[in-house]
């Protein structure tokens, strides 16, 4: 289903702009939702956007949006296998990518395995696999936004730094509730 990636990442890309470089976000300098420290965990041949020996916050500033859609499409759609769980519950693989995009792959799988009822580990197995297709796509997704909202408020209460993009990260769970509600079938 490519229209679940398309339908997301065109959701995601609304909140992901350009080319921002606050010192308190802790993903470092980020461009169309792909941060620093995150470009700076692949291999040097796909993160040297700019092809200079060293990736750093220019290959972030030189980073189109076309480069960010196939990096975040293989590192978060392609390799968390979001498309084979698109197939059958497209709400539950679009938190998946949203979030997994704005906290991380590992804290985004405890979080669905904690939305559909399965062991939060971080490991998906077939037991995760298993709560996931036997989960109700639209309620799942939905608790999946409750819980990330959770921890957001979380993060903003245990770390002052963060507050400032409280209001925005709320903001974004809102409107990706919105989505879920009115997902077509």
């Amino acid at each position: 289903m490519s229209d679940t990636f398309d339908t997301i990442h065109k959701f995601v890309t609304r909140w992901e702009g350009g080319y921002v470089d606050d010192p308190h976000d802790r993903g470092g300098a980020t461009n169309f939702g792909v941060s620093l420290r995150f470009l700076q965990g692949l291999p040097i041949e796909e993160a040297d956007i700019n092809r200079d020996g060293v990736v750093d916050k220019r290959d972030i500033r030189d980073l189109t949006k076309d480069d960010a859609r196939r990096i975040l499409k293989r590192h978060f759609w392609d390799e968390l296998r979001l498309q084979t769980l698109a197939l059958m519950k497209p709400r539950i693989a679009a938190c998946c990518y949203n979030f997994g995009m704005n906290m991380g792959a590992g804290t985004m799988r405890k979080l669905a395995q904690a939305a559909a009822g399965a062991t939060a580990d971080g490991i998906w197995g077939p037991k995760t696999w298993k709560a996931f297709y036997e989960a109700d796509d639209r309620a799942t997704a939905l608790k999946m936004c409750k819980l990330a909202r959770e921890r957001y408020e979380r993060i903003a209460l245990n770390n002052p730094s963060q507050q400032k993009f409280l209001r925005g990260w709320l903001s974004r769970v809102r409107e990706l509730e919105k989505l879920i509600r009115d997902w077509e079938e």
